[in-house]
């Protein structure tokens, strides 16, 4: 992913924030790393 697109109306529908990293799972997004980390754990 570049950069730029972080910023796209796309991601930003994601992720508010336009930060990496983001990740659909089921019908919620997560997109804070200790979230992440919690639920892959």
């Amino acid at each position: 992913m570049a950069p730029s697109d972080s910023k796209g109306d796309a991601y930003l529908a994601l992720n508010p924030f336009g930060r990496i990293p983001t990740i659909p799972h089921g019908p919620v997004t997560l997109y804070e790393t200790q979230a992440i980390m919690a639920k892959a754990g």
